[in-house]
């Protein structure tokens, strides 16, 4: 027969039990905000008549013309997922200016990506903006010869749409496993660009 002590530190003991797992579903709560918040932080980027919001925690880089800004994402794996923002002068006497910025780009790639192919091409509106949008796939190989390693299936996306006298591309381009997270990234970027 049990002692009333002993009935007492059982309730005790149920109490602490049931304090224990939610102190834990409370912290668990409370990372998945930090989670989320730290997730969708961004940094403003101002300058050469663009502004435009990109991922906190993102490398931003400056390239050489037709490229006007990169963002890298240094802790993709297993590859490093990218957006990149382009700008054409618009061609001359053109029917279709954003068609052949596109198809130029499509030659482009043919000849340095490996296994380059177009998935999907149509006219899009993102962020209020009238263009063409374009999904792509190729391979990423290291051109290491000394390191042993899979070559990556990467997915890509562009948005090519007209600016008064220019062509702004925007393209994201990420190992296939980190796309759908990414498109989201990307949209918000698209999104948030104003051009001027």
């Amino acid at each position: 027969m049990m002692t009333d002590a002993q009935t007492q530190a059982r309730r005790h003991d149920r109490w602490v039990d049931w304090l224990v797992i939610g102190i834990v579903v409370v912290a668990l709560l409370l990372g998945w905000v930090v989670k989320v918040v730290a997730e969708g932080r961004s940094v403003l980027y101002a300058a050469e008549g663009l502004r435009v919001r990109y991922p906190a925690g993102w490398v931003k880089t400056e390239g050489q013309a037709p490229v006007l800004l990169e963002f890298v994402d240094p802790w993709a794996q297993p590859y490093r997922t990218t957006i990149r923002i382009e700008r054409h002068p618009l061609p001359p006497q053109m029917d279709k200016p954003l068609e052949s910025v596109l198809q130029m780009l499509q030659l482009e790639r043919g000849q340095v990506w490996q296994a380059y192919r177009v998935l999907q091409r149509r006219e899009a509106t993102i962020g209020g903006r009238q263009g063409l949008e374009l999904t792509f796939a190729y391979v990423e190989a290291n051109p290491n010869p000394f390191l042993t390693t899979l070559p990556v299936v990467m997915q890509g996306r562009d948005f090519v749409f007209g600016a008064g006298d220019r062509v702004y591309v925007v393209t994201l381009m990420a190992a296939q496993e980190n796309y759908a997270a990414a498109q989201r990234l990307w949209q918000a970027l698209v999104r948030s660009l104003t051009v001027q």
